[in-house]
């Protein structure tokens, strides 16, 4: 499981892969495993008849630089890999998350206020830093808060985490407002997700459009109605921005999952779905509508290899 093939200044959740690193290891892959699709993978665990070694390549939310770096580097090895995209953020700006740590956890001034989300109050206080703390970029939400500044963006995420799609927008306006500095919290291309253009582009040989809902909602507990706009409408979205490609599988965002949320993904004609448990498949004991996969972080080569061993 991959979701960006990029350094950016800070990565809190441990998203990113240096494309070096994501070269090496793909080129492990190709030598040390017997890679091949999803959807390859699932008919062959339905027969029973899972190649030995047998791995596949997945990518979350649909960021652009999974299209400008990582596409190439997987046609040119032959590798498949399935991309599943956030519907409703092709072609708009920061994904929340990232925008967030760009304008929570390097301002340089003290602030003390409150932004409401979807009515719930949230504190954004801390004091001023002189520079950015040196261990920042290596800093990971599991960590915990080190500081007020980590504090308040740790608490800001859970509460945006959990929020609909609307109070979430209107939060992050405010905060923008308050914090924003457009010369340090200026995205690159490659930090937003992708344009609509490489969306028309992406199916491949190698490359297969996913589903991943539309606004990235964890879709647990959420009601029913919405989990069907969700997820079906999400599949519609990607049918039609790629000429009628139909997404076959589907990724829970957060690997938020309830029973159902299962069946809206069944029912809206996914053939397979994932989750964010960090396991291998058991080819004697597997749920196609659950599959787990294995977290891939900044590591060498090597480092993949000996966690797949």
């Amino acid at each position: 499981m991959y979701h960006r093939v990029a350094k950016p200044r800070f990565d809190p959740w441990g998203l990113c892969v240096s494309p070096d690193n994501f070269t090496a290891q793909m080129t492990m892959l190709k030598s040390h495993r017997h890679v091949m699709s999803v959807d390859d993978l699932v008919t062959a665990l339905a027969a029973g008849d899972v190649p030995k070694f047998a791995a596949a390549v997945t990518f979350d939310d649909g960021y652009a630089d999974n299209a400008i770096i990582a596409k190439p580097v997987l046609e040119e090895l032959q590798i498949p890999a399935t991309f599943f995209l956030t519907s409703k953020s092709i072609g708009e700006g920061q994904f929340w998350w990232d925008e967030l740590a760009a304008l929570v956890l390097a301002f340089p001034d003290a602030v003390d206020f409150e932004v409401e989300i979807g009515g719930q109050p949230a504190e954004v206080k801390w004091g001023a830093q002189a520079a950015i703390p040196p261990d920042l970029p290596g800093w990971r939400a599991e960590h915990g808060g080190k500081d007020p500044q980590r504090r308040a963006y740790l608490n800001l995420w859970a509460i945006l985490q959990q929020s609909e799609p609307d109070p979430r927008t209107m939060a992050m306006a405010e905060l923008r407002a308050r914090l924003g500095r457009l010369d340090e919290n200026c995205p690159s291309p490659a930090d937003l997700p992708m344009s609509e253009t490489m969306v028309r582009n992406l199916a491949s040989p190698m490359i297969r459009p996913g589903g991943h809902g539309q606004t990235h909602i964890p879709l647990a507990g959420a009601p029913a109605e919405r989990q069907l706009a969700e997820i079906s409408g999400g599949r519609a979205d990607i049918t039609a921005l790629t000429s009628g490609f139909e997404p076959t599988g589907f990724a829970y965002p957060h690997g938020s999952v309830d029973e159902n949320a299962r069946r809206h993904v069944i029912e809206a004609g996914y053939s397979w779905a994932a989750v964010t448990d960090d396991l291998p498949v058991n080819p004697r004991a597997f749920d196609r509508y659950a599959l787990p996969r294995i977290g891939v972080g900044n590591w060498t080569a090597d480092m993949l290899r000996r966690k797949l061993r």
